[in-house]
């Protein structure tokens, strides 16, 4: 809510909602000289202003330009838009009818002309038309012969020039706009149409988030990303979940995406007709300001909001029956004020769970129906996509359906060679986002589909590996790649791409293959776009790989030290090329010859590098090998629903992965070091609510630790470390025990350091 004061008179009414814009008329408030302008913003909570929830952290503050706009007393009207809407009326081979409403604000004391240029991309004036103004709407058409059409890979933009001129000719106004000639539309059965050619839509969602700047990013941040998006070769955008700043609409018709736009009715609504109200004026102000955008095919009302609302289990069956028609109601309501405003372009709504539910329940009011399904990640798994797809298709034959959100998380310092659903691993989302492509571009009903997150955004409840972030996005909050970006890259891009794509993954570490082998295997992924890659390492070719679905593997034996892989197509027409280099700690397969620090991540199959410590790595768990490491007796932590770890933040450390896995019953971890004087460091931290857990640890029959009640004396999910110094002779190695007192052992992280 935004209020403004001129010289401490407030100025109209409070403005509502912090996405869309909006403007006051100063003109009568304003003196000679100087003048104090004042601007409050209030993000406090109010149940009559959406959004009421949502996976996403409400920022406050101002954020966005303000402008003070001088205009003379007859104007475009900036209540609407700039004044000017336009529309493509008819479009063939030899010419397009370009329909121009405008809006003004008259002097009724003076007689003006408003004249129209359209202007192409060379700045050549194509076609005019200049005619009287004497009412404050006026529509005209211009006729632009042998149109180039605005295209995702063509994105021609003309613009349109609107003056306001007095009788003597003198300019009083003008307005710019940009014009894409297209046409498209929806079928349900053949997706998506673009000049007449069918084109799948693939492209991402985002977020107006960035590191340490919350939403405040500056115009050329906002730029930065429609860059990378570009460069990824998609053709779609959802802005989600809210008008964002003209700068990225503007970069959209630049740079040619498909989007569609939506206002912030998000989980659930109010029922009042106070809220009704809100939403409609936002959808407003956000379709005034953006009508003009070629880009935009669709309007989208609200997002999840078949989502239970929070007192559905409080309330009787009347009272959920009255919200579920309210909700309906209001929806009916949205479609047909969206459908008002723009008869052009299409409604849409983006749903969760279930269609038969939804349409039976009336919820499916869009032109197109948008679903947000995460299938192998909060549900299901990949194969139920197809089956899903099916279900809506029966339920709504004659309705388009888009793939509006899919994804998983991924954090740059976790890796695995078996990755597993919510490790967290890049490999992981790297298969997610595989699988799910193969599905959305394979079914031929499909619209198409957008990746939930183009960047990792705040989300201030999340308890993710990183805390109050939610890390689906393709790029880092910083917008470091990650590997998903370099795969989608090959999956979608024209032109001959390879990519080693792990390039955070700069140090990495294993154990010898063999005895004195000097080298530790490990699999390379790689993306390509192409039929063959060759891989070299350290300058030796490892031979020639097909692609795959985009992805191609190579054994290579990594050294200690640097390590420098070239990866490069075998096409010498499209000779590309691209490399890495690798720092590889390699642990000697007998660990007698141990002679550098271990840091294992246990009760898990994943690497994590630690990058608040120079990226120390952290090895997966294993069960104890003679002459090496490991543990015996135990299994991994699996919360209730079985998945490996917990997803919940863990308190006092910057590390949660490591405090997220953990071993639960073993007996001994054990360590066949050679003689001499260690440091060992243990990590603990209780998983579980309400469970009372007490043991004993102790380090060659030495005992380090008696009664630890981890939950009584440090909280639940609260990291604790605890170090300890030991000699180790008569080559015995280090044997850490564990005794139970009450309920099982645990163990989340260890490590060893020889000292001497």
């Amino acid at each position: 809510m935004t209020e403004l004061w001129i010289n401490g008179v407030a100025v109209g009414k409070k403005h509502i909602g912090g996405y869309t814009p909006f403007t006051y008329d100063i003109t009568n408030f304003i003196k000679d000289g100087k003048n104090l302008i004042a601007v409050r913003v209030d993000n406090t909570h109010n149940e009559n202003i959406p959004p009421l929830s949502a996976d996403f952290t409400f920022f406050g503050g101002i954020y966005r330009d303000v402008l003070i706009i001088q205009k003379g007393l007859s104007h475009f009207d900036l209540n609407y838009g700039n004044g000017i809407f336009i529309n493509i009326d008819r479009i063939d081979r030899d010419e397009a009818v370009v329909h121009i409403k405008s809006n003004v604000v008259l002097d009724d004391e003076k007689k003006y002309s408003i004249v129209h240029y359209i202007v192409d991309a060379n700045g050549k004036t194509v076609c005019t038309k200049k005619l009287k103004l004497d009412r404050k709407e006026q529509n005209i058409e211009l006729i632009v012969k042998r149109p180039i059409l605005w295209d995702v890979n063509n994105p021609y933009l003309y613009k349109v020039i609107s003056t306001i001129e007095d009788e003597s000719g003198k300019l009083v106004d003008e307005a710019i706009n940009p014009l894409g000639i297209r046409n498209f539309h929806f079928d349900a059965d053949k997706g998506f149409y673009l000049n007449g050619r069918r084109l799948k839509l693939i492209g991402v969602n985002r977020h107006q988030d960035y590191k340490g700047k919350g939403n405040a990013l500056s115009d050329n941040i906002h730029r930065y990303d429609l860059e990378l998006m570009k460069e990824l070769g998609i053709n779609c955008m959802r802005i989600s979940h809210y008008p964002q700043d003209k700068a990225v609409l503007e970069m959209c018709d630049r740079l040619g995406f498909i989007c569609f736009e939506e206002i912030p009715i998000i989980n659930r609504i109010n029922t009042t007709k106070e809220f009704e109200n809100n939403c409609k004026s936002q959808i407003k102000e956000m379709i005034y300001r953006d009508y003009n955008h070629p880009c935009i095919v669709a309007w989208n009302s609200s997002n999840e909001i078949t989502v239970p609302h929070p007192n559905k289990n409080k309330w009787n069956d009347e009272q959920n029956e009255y919200y579920k028609k309210s909700l309906r109601n209001l929806l009916m309501e949205l479609e047909e004020y969206i459908s008002k405003l723009d008869p052009y372009r299409k409604s849409m709504i983006v749903h969760c769970y279930t269609p038969n539910e939804n349409h039976e329940l009336g919820y499916h009011q869009g032109d197109i129906i948008g679903y947000n399904k995460y299938f192998g990640w909060y549900e299901g798994d990949f194969n139920d996509l197809y089956t899903f797809f099916d279900d809506f298709h029966k339920v709504e034959p004659n309705k388009p359906f888009f793939v509006t959100e899919f994804g998983a998380g991924a954090d740059v310092r976790i890796h695995s060679f078996n990755p597993t659903i919510f490790d967290h691993s890049e490999e992981y989302q790297i298969k997610f986002l595989k699988e799910h492509l193969k599905a959305i571009t394979s079914t031929e009903f499909v619209v198409g589909g957008t990746w939930w997150n183009l960047v990792d955004f705040n989300s201030e409840f999340r308890n993710d590996v990183i805390p109050h972030i939610n890390e689906k996005g393709l790029l880092t909050s910083d917008r470091r790649k990650k590997a998903s970006y370099y795969y989608l890259k090959a999956f979608l891009c024209n032109k001959p791409f390879v990519s080693i794509p792990t390039k955070e993954w700069k140090n990495r570490g294993g154990i010898e293959d063999c005895f004195d082998a000097g080298y530790c295997t490990q699999k390379v992924q790689v993306f390509a776009n192409v039929d063959e890659v060759e891989l070299l390492h350290n300058g030796k070719s490892l031979g020639v790989s097909k692609v795959n679905n985009n992805i191609a593997e190579f054994d290579v034996k990594f050294i200690e030290g640097e390590n420098f892989l070239e990866l490069k197509s075998t096409d010498k027409d499209f000779f590309v090329k691209d490399f890495i280099k690798v720092d590889f700690d390699l642990f000697p397969f007998d660990f007698k010859k141990l002679d550098k620090q271990l840091s294992v991540n246990c009760g898990s199959y994943c690497f994590v590098n630690d990058d608040m410590e120079n990226d120390n790595l952290w090895l997966p768990d294993q069960e104890y090998k003679k002459g090496q490491f490991g543990y015996i007796g135990g299994k991994y932590y699996k919360n209730n629903i079985g998945i490996i770890g917990t997803t919940l933040n863990i308190f006092n450390t910057n590390l949660n992965p490591i405090y997220q896995t953990q071993l639960v019953g073993l007996n001994e971890y054990r360590f066949d070091v050679p003689n001499g004087q260690y440091e060992i460091t243990l990590n603990f931290a209780e998983l579980i609510d309400d469970y009372k857990r007490i043991f004993n640890v102790s380090i060659n029959g030495k005992n380090v630790i008696k009664e630890l009640n981890l939950s009584e004396m440090f909280g639940v999910r609260s990291a604790v470390s605890e170090r300890f110094n030991v000699d180790v002779r008569d080559d015995d190695g280090i044997i850490v025990s564990f005794e139970a007192i009450e309920g099982e052992t645990i163990l989340n992280g260890i490590c060893v350091r020889k000292i001497y």
